[in-house]
């Protein structure tokens, strides 16, 4: 009997409403069932958008022993050894694209990610809060030199700041605030699709980073670095898009975003409150899901 049946498996997990509820919380569940899969021989990390900083603040709730990619994929950091493995920041003029979304709809709120910190344009507001509950204090005032690693677009919520760091599901956003983050989405696209990748990671968040960087891409050149000949992934956002696209396995909670859903190429777990992760494992073990061929 093989003691090691998942040696040379990498699985890659998002971390916000995959691993965590939508309380922000971590199942017992998923930290259980990724135990259990170290202990047999496979690797896990986890797969976010968050910076270096922000996912650091989050590790002591959930094992790993491989390196994490950071925003989404740009960046690769290994928290054992404290060491960045990899980073591509990006090289467009990321600073006009900030001032045309904030002329766009004034009301958003516009940080910006380096590997140094947070840099928020305009006043504490939501997103800072959310920040602020990560560990992170966010800088305010003047941005710093470019280049920069990623930009957040936030969409306020009519709810508390207290209340709004809460995961809602994108059919849970009222019908003018989900058109909202439609029009800046549109905007983003036209202003600086060229040259960048615009995601959404939340319902009110949109993502933009160096275009050709994605999670699914990262997790490969990982999984290739590691040694590691199978890819798992998990994910619920259209930022994971690429990221399940790319696995040899791929789950999905049930509560996840519903164009997720519908991809072909993935397969049901709990919902994310219940312990998602925890439950795709348990599928790998039993043996319900099993890898396809090998080509």
């Amino acid at each position: 009997m093989n003691e090691k049946p998942f040696a040379g498996v990498l699985f890659a997990s998002d971390y916000d409403h995959t691993l965590s509820a939508p309380d922000g919380t971590v199942p017992e569940a998923n930290r259980a069932g990724i135990r259990r899969f170290i202990d047999v021989g496979g690797r896990f990390c986890i797969a976010s958008g968050r910076s270096v900083r922000l996912l650091s603040s989050r590790l002591e709730l959930v094992p790993v022993n491989a390196p994490c990619l950071c925003f989404n994929g740009s960046a690769c950091y290994d928290y054992q050894a404290h060491r960045l493995l990899w980073e591509q920041p990006m090289r467009f003029d990321a600073q006009r694209l900030i001032d045309a979304a904030v002329a766009f709809d004034p009301g958003i709120e516009a940080e910006v990610q380096t590997a140094e910190g947070h840099f928020m344009r305009g006043q504490p507001d939501q997103r800072a809060y959310f920040l602020q509950t990560q560990g992170v204090v966010p800088h305010f005032g003047e941005l710093p030199p470019q280049p920069w690693m990623k930009l957040v677009f936030c969409v306020p919520s009519e709810r508390t700041a207290a209340e709004a760091i809460l995961i809602e599901r994108p059919d849970e956003l009222p019908p003018q605030t989900a058109q909202r983050v439609q029009r800046l989405w549109d905007f983003l696209l036209r202003e600086a699709g060229d040259s960048c990748y615009v995601t959404r990671s939340l319902p009110r968040v949109l993502e933009v980073g160096p275009k050709g960087c994605d999670k699914g891409a990262a997790a490969r050149r990982l999984m290739r670095l590691l040694g590691c000949d199978r890819l798992v992934c998990a994910g619920d956002a259209p930022n994971d898009l690429e990221l399940l696209q790319s696995a040899d396995l791929a789950f999905v909670p049930r509560d996840c975003d519903p164009t997720i859903a519908a991809l072909d190429c993935v397969h049901f777990a709990a919902a994310s409150a219940d312990g998602a992760v925890g439950d795709a494992i348990e599928q790998l073990f039993s043996g319900k899901i099993a890898f396809p061929d090998r080509k």
